[in-house]
């Protein structure tokens, strides 16, 4: 809750500040004279002596009239300024400007501080002396309306911007009332809530402390002056705390016009610039201002009668002293030039926001495009995805076509590199077939008849080789049909003999001597796999060799077979001379991609179907060149007797 009390005929009060420099003599020689009087005799003493003020105003003005002709230059100045400290300095300040300043005729112009700009506006005051922020605590803009000059210093501080302040007062036997937070739910009496040194700077500091400042007192009471008012109340124990301006105690206890001991400040500041008891933070002194459209002349005098070398207001008054303090609490208060930020409606924060509220919109409408954008994009991605899924789908179908011709082309390759082998292994029983068949012929030329006995065992020889030619067909047969071969334990030693067998019986005699084998002739060497295969492996790797021996007839090919105990493997090397081959053409030799025949070389013939069945056996096929001689090797897995799988082709 809050109240207004006013003090009757406040606007007379400070009209002693009128009075000649003989007139504050007379008033500081009654003061000090009152000293040892009770505290309500020296306040009835004070009021009354600034009831008196007009009557020697008006004296002064009867005997010393003012000369029509002398310029005139006026000073507002609040009705608030009512401290007696205040009202003695000012008075000072004014005699000595009036003397500084001969030519023109100082006078002053009281103005009600509730009234604000429109007091100003009737009054039209050529400078104003009003306390600190108090243009921003009125309707209008200062930087429009006023130009500050100067700003008084507080000789009891060190800092020009750290001069006044307030102070939570409560008398000393109120021993309950220590920090703030007792003083939370009690009774308060104010200034007026608009000066900073007052009711402003503690609702700063109760911010500061994270209370609800303007529910802090159950009640708050507001009145024009902080003395006697609020130390009346406080005195006569109508509030419990009194909000004073800092320093107007200690200039009142210096004064005697309060006892030292009788009012206590709750909440002191430590480690101030000030050194008067305070409560709150500290901001700057009263300030000079020169009102818009006042003569630069009279500005220019001024300024120079204020910071005249040597005077005694250079020694009070300085100038650049920054607001920023004074801004920074109004800003946390929403008070002054910020209170339309207490404004909520929709109108206010777009207004207050604008720039925040555009920004949002722009990255609304941005994110939106951003999507839009981005759905175009996914559903065109996704179209080019599903072609290229499509496409996938359409080249796997291909592939596995393709692969199916390979592998039936790869089949086929294979019967036809087997014509050679199954040559050779037909000619045995073909061979022994042409025998029986001559010992029969042989039978009507004879003069001794064959015996039964041996007539049979004739026919028997031939069904028994007819039926081996049928089991070797067959055995191809079944293979160039089957995707598949099952893996049966094989001895690599004879495998590799058959090969070679194979291999002298495709080219001749001539390769026996020419063909070297590195093995010990009773080791076995087992190995799971298809014979038939292996054969065909071996012999295309052979047929490589020999192709390579074809212009060195003292040229030799090396099969050796030893064991890598390290890896468990059976390794296998075929080696034949190769004087021509380069490094280039190992390397692509060595690719699975390669398959060109280089005859001159001994590379190239069937070794894509010679990778292929290294792949179905699980075997690694690798090729090395060293001193001019090309070593082709193949690792195969030991496997423990018994193992058998089927492998697809």
């Amino acid at each position: 809750m809050k109240a207004f009390s006013d003090t009757p005929e406040w606007v007379e009060k400070t009209k002693m500040i009128e009075q000649p420099q003989s007139q504050g003599f007379f008033v500081e020689f009654f003061v000090f004279f009152l000293a040892e009087k009770g505290v309500v005799g020296k306040l009835i003493f004070v009021v009354g002596l600034f009831f008196s003020q007009p009557l020697v105003v008006q004296a002064n003005a009867a005997s010393a009239p003012i000369e029509i002709s002398q310029p005139s230059l006026t000073i507002g100045i609040p009705d608030t300024l009512v401290n007696p400290k205040d009202v003695i300095e000012l008075q000072k300040m004014l005699s000595e400007l009036r003397r500084s300043l001969p030519k023109y005729h100082v006078a002053t112009i009281t103005f009600s501080a509730a009234d604000g700009l429109d007091a100003l506006r009737k009054d039209k005051p050529d400078f104003i002396l009003a306390p600190t922020g108090f243009f921003a605590t009125i309707d209008g803009s200062p930087a429009q309306n006023t130009y500050k000059i100067a700003t008084r210093i507080n000789l009891k501080s060190g800092d020009p911007e750290q001069s006044v302040g307030a102070a939570l007062a409560v008398l000393n036997d109120r021993k309950e009332l220590v920090s703030l937070a007792d003083l939370q739910h009690k009774t308060a009496q104010s200034g007026l809530p608009n000066t900073i040194d007052s009711w402003l700077s503690v609702r700063n500091e109760l911010k500061k402390n994270h209370y609800d400042d303007e529910h802090f007192f159950s009640k708050i009471s507001f009145s024009n002056n902080a003395y006697p008012d609020v130390l009346s109340a406080l005195l006569n124990k109508k509030a419990d705390v009194g909000i004073i301006p800092a320093c107007l105690l200690e200039n009142l206890e210096e004064q005697g016009l309060i006892k030292k001991g009788l009012i206590r400040i709750v909440h002191q500041k430590k480690d101030s610039p000030l050194g008067c008891r305070h409560s709150t933070d500290l901001f700057p002194d009263i300030s000079l201002w020169a009102a818009e459209g006042t003569p630069r002349e009279e500005v220019k005098d001024l300024t120079i009668a204020l910071y005249k070398t040597g005077g005694d207001l250079s020694r009070q008054w300085v100038p650049n002293v920054s607001e920023r303090r004074i801004m920074e609490l109004f800003e946390r208060l929403k008070e002054g030039p910020y209170r339309y930020l207490r404004d909520i409606t929709p109108a206010a924060l777009y207004e207050r926001h604008k720039g925040a509220v555009w920004f949002v919109f722009l990255l609304f409408v941005f994110l939106l495009l951003n999507e839009l954008r981005l759905n175009v994009l996914i559903k065109r991605r996704t179209a080019m995805l599903a072609n290229a899924l499509l496409e996938k789908d359409n080249f796997e179908a291909k592939a596995i076509k393709v692969r199916k011709a390979l592998n039936a082309y790869e089949k086929r390759s294979i019967v036809q590199q087997m014509s050679g082998m199954i040559a050779h292994e037909l000619s045995s029983p073909l061979g022994s077939i042409r025998t029986y068949v001559t010992l029969l012929k042989m039978e009507g030329s004879s003069k001794i008849p064959f015996s039964k006995e041996v007539k049979q065992k004739a026919l028997n020889g031939i069904e028994e080789q007819v039926l081996t030619m049928s089991k070797i067909i067959d055995r191809v047969r079944g293979y160039a049909k089957n995707n598949y071969s099952r893996q049966e334990d094989c001895d690599l030693a004879l495998l590799l003999k058959k090969s070679a067998g194979s291999l002298i019986a495709e080219r001749g005699r001539q390769l026996e001597n020419q063909i070297v084998f590195d093995w010990s002739v009773r080791t076995y060497y087992p190995i799971k796999g298809n014979a038939l295969e292996l054969q065909i492996l071996f012999l295309n790797l052979l047929r490589n060799a020999a192709d390579a021996l074809s212009d060195d007839v003292s040229g030799t090919i090396h099969v050796k077979i030893s064991k890598d105990a390290r890896a468990e493997q059976w390794l296998c090397e075929i080696e034949n001379p190769a004087s021509q081959m380069s490094q280039s053409q190992l390397e692509m030799i060595n690719e699975k991609s390669y398959s060109v025949s280089t005859k001159t070389t001994g590379l190239g013939i069937g070794l894509s179907i010679c990778r292929g069945i290294c792949d179905r056996h699980g075997a690694s096929l690798s090729f090395q060149l060293a001193d001019k001689k090309l070593k082709a090797a193949l690792r195969f897995d030991i496997l423990p007797e018994g193992q058998s799988a089927q492998i697809g082709g």
